[in-house]
């Protein structure tokens, strides 16, 4: 357990890189400071902070250097045989928790849930109270909770620290910090539900040639670079997947049809939660919702018009791939905003963002959006068969009722009955 220990401190102290150190000591913990862990460690430093190297223009800084030797030698993982039938659901309150929820559930996939709370985001018991209302409204035999409390954040406005933002490595995080709670209960699988969508970055940079991805803790790459080490380094016997890994947010979104008694109990903002309606996540959740969801029920979550909000003009624009990069957040690509766009166009809303839209965006080409976005990807993900077996079929159903319902507005032509 020490060694998982060890890695838990590693990637929560890895957003120290923020700062822009030189070298990182790992002090009294030099037995686990192998090889196989740099390469680890610095592979996802490299990719997460490709984003704070990009904002602060530092194309040159790679991360800190270790002071240590290092081991040779790579660890041995602890042997693992799972004892529990249920998998161990990751659930941060989102609109994705809620499809993954309901996906296992209408797959009769028992499962459990296991909810990540950070002190960035405030205080710990409003966050697990936030995401137990969503779990409400689902199955869980049992629900684990996980507690950060971190101090950096609140000496970040000390002047000596020459950064505009802190980055942290937080779905590696909350990965690794499950394994006790996997160890402890006998769970073989942990579940999230993260998207296609996230595979594909917001800019890339000239400089380097990077794909400066805000989302790649959450992308297929990471996913595998995680389970790699952790079954050779960690724990071998369990495994880390995304139930959503085949689909795009159109999907997801439209999904969310299915469950609109759910819906006004999710949240997803990463600024003040659960909705600050004036960050880059807020409008692009609401801006879905709008498209593919009831105008009315999704007016009475927000109160308020988030196309005309002055300080969401930039994020709109962005989105629309009408600025440098898209906003460093976890939203969907420029297609996904272009798409929901002409949704809410052809619904009657309307706003200074789609007067933005329709002022400067081109000729979209609804078909190939819907068909791209829609489709179900069979390449890029690690469910296992026995389970992927079980949510192909609603996979499938959930990329039907999307397809049908976007051609019911924007391509008649192409709609069945």
């Amino acid at each position: 357990m020490t060694r998982i220990y060890f890695h838990m401190l590693a990637l929560e102290a890895a957003k120290l890189v923020s700062l822009a150190p030189e070298s990182i000591d790992v002090g009294p913990f030099a037995e686990f400071d192998t090889r196989q862990f740099r390469e680890f460690w610095q592979t996802l430093v490299r990719r997460i902070w490709s984003q704070w190297r990009y904002t602060h223009r530092r194309p040159d800084y790679l991360g800190p250097s270790f002071r240590t030797r290092g081991r040779t030698g790579g660890g041995t993982p602890v042997r693992f045989d799972a004892t529990s039938s249920c998998v161990l659901n990751m659930c941060g309150g989102g609109k994705d928790s809620l499809v993954t929820m309901k996906l296992l559930e209408e797959s009769g996939i028992p499962f459990c849930s296991y909810a990540y709370s950070h002190s960035v985001y405030g205080e710990a018991e409003f966050q697990h109270s936030l995401i137990d209302r969503l779990l409400d409204e689902g199955q869980p035999r049992k629900r684990h909770k996980h507690w950060v409390n971190d101090s950096l954040l609140r000496k970040h406005g000390n002047s000596e620290f020459k950064s505009s933002e802190i980055i942290a490595a937080e779905t590696p995080c909350a990965v690794i910090g499950a394994l006790p709670v996997m160890l402890h209960e006998g769970y073989e699988f942990l579940t999230v539900g993260h998207e296609r969508s996230a595979n594909k970055g917001n800019v890339i940079w000239n400089e380097t040639g990077e794909d400066v991805n805000h989302q790649w803790g959450k992308s297929f790459a990471a996913e595998t670079v995680l389970n790699e080490y952790i079954t050779s380094e960690l724990v071998a016997g369990v495994r880390y997947f995304s139930l959503l890994q085949q689909i795009h947010d159109v999907t997801i979104f439209n999904a969310l049809r299915d469950h609109r008694g759910a819906l006004e109990h999710t949240h997803s903002c990463n600024v003040s939660k659960p909705w600050c309606k004036r960050c880059p996540k807020c409008a692009y959740v609401w801006l879905n919702y709008m498209a593919y969801l009831s105008i009315d029920q999704v007016a009475s979550m927000f109160e308020e018009n988030l196309f005309d909000m002055e300080c969401n003009q930039e994020w709109f624009a962005g989105m629309l791939g009408l600025r440098e990069h898209t906003p460093f957040e976890c939203i969907g690509q420029v297609p996904e905003a272009k798409l929901a766009f002409e949704m809410c166009k052809a619904k009657g809303v309307r706003g200074r963002a789609m007067d933005l839209y329709v002022d400067e965006v081109g000729k979209v080409s609804v078909q190939s959006i819907v068909a791209e976005y829609t489709n179900i990807g069979s390449d890029l993900h690690q469910v296992p068969h026995s389970i992927e077996a079980r949510i192909r079929p609603l996979l499938r159903r959930y990329s039907r009722q999307a397809k049908q319902h976007i051609c019911n507005h924007l391509l008649p032509e192409f709609a069945t009955v």
